[in-house]
């Protein structure tokens, strides 16, 4: 396609680093809705008087550190995925085949983040003549907070909030984009499953049991990852040293639905913890294989499930849940079945 000047030729990349901070080439290119990546360039105003002086002077401002940070919005698809939850949660996908084969599942666990990172790599278009895109690098990113989510008639979709070391121009250069066939997966394809029990198997967390959560509109899931994101030290040249995980992290979930006496308000009155189990299933990927996105919580607990009758229509009422471990099963786990060979 011949470049526009305007967001129709932009592009997402990203390349995951061997040393943090030291720039790298995308190799996945995701399709993205929105993005507010931005350089952060702070300077020191050296505010002295001088007999007669009444303004400012420019000699006297002092560029000190540069960082950059910003949010990613993301269409969650059957392809390029992988890579994405191994940034989210710390572990490195473990991949299998798919019985009958035809695909691949992978399975990813939370680990910490300590020795990956990303350069992300956003292609921005200029309405001038000849139309460039600018390709503007954030090295050293790290991903501080991600929340994935759906409602009715919606595309299931994620959002990034990303930390990063620097905003660097055209190093690496702006990459030629492809992208596989891929395809979104969306609220039709989704199915939550509360209660059951919880077991680990040869490393794998899987659900036994279980009932479908009725009524269900939407539903968000977020996680963090506390960092020191402000660790900026003498002699560094500006540029803040590794984030490190410095809290702990939390999961929520919270369930858009109408008021469901039995499956949410009496759990949430009793106080019990319990497996919740989030499943999308798309299209086909080959004979008798279609891709998914499992999501597995094994720890959950109703927080909050308030009631209230505002008027003649259909009583709604929004549940709010915690995650956590229970000791024995990994707080979550994602298995991703896709086309895809690699992370």
């Amino acid at each position: 396609m011949a470049p526009t000047g305007t967001g129709l030729s932009a592009q997402l990349g990203i390349g995951e680093e061997a040393t943090i901070g030291t720039a790298v080439a995308p190799t996945r290119f995701l399709p993205f809705t929105k993005e507010s990546l931005a350089g952060e360039f702070n300077t020191v105003r050296n505010d002295v008087l001088q007999a007669g002086g009444q303004y400012r002077r420019a000699s006297q401002d002092v560029r000190t550190t540069r960082t950059a940070k910003g949010s990613v919005e993301l269409p969650v698809t059957d392809r390029s995925f992988s890579v994405v939850w191994k940034h989210a949660l710390g572990g490195t996908p473990v991949i299998t085949d798919t019985a009958p084969t035809g695909g691949k599942i992978h399975r990813i666990q939370p680990a910490p983040l300590g020795s990956k990172s990303l350069t992300i790599q956003k292609g921005v278009p200029e309405p001038v003549s000849g139309y460039p895109v600018a390709a503007l690098n954030y090295i050293g990113a790290r991903i501080t907070e991600w929340t994935l989510g759906v409602k009715v008639n919606d595309l299931l979709r994620l959002k990034l909030d990303l930390d990063a070391w620097d905003e660097v121009p055209d190093a690496p250069a702006l990459a030629v984009a492809n992208y596989p066939p891929m395809r979104p997966f969306h609220f039709a394809q989704c199915t939550i499953k509360a209660g059951g029990t919880a077991s680990t198997t040869n490393g794998i967390v899987s659900v036994t049991g279980g009932t479908r959560l009725n009524r269900v509109t939407g539903f968000e899931l977020k996680g963090t990852n506390p960092m020191a994101t402000d660790r900026f030290f003498l002699g560094a040249s500006g540029l803040k040293d590794e984030q490190i995980e410095n809290d702990f992290r939390d999961l929520t979930l919270s369930l858009d639905a109408e008021f469901n006496r039995t499956q949410v308000y009496d759990a949430y009155r009793a106080g019990t913890w319990g497996p919740v189990q989030i499943t999308f299933t798309g299209g086909l990927i080959a004979t008798g294989v279609n891709a998914a996105l499992d999501i597995i919580l094994p720890g959950t607990r109703f927080e909050s499930n308030p009631v209230q009758v505002d008027g003649p229509d259909i009583v709604e009422a929004k549940a709010d849940l915690v995650i956590e471990s229970d000791d024995t099963n990994v707080p979550i786990q994602v298995t991703y079945t896709t086309a895809d060979t690699v992370a």
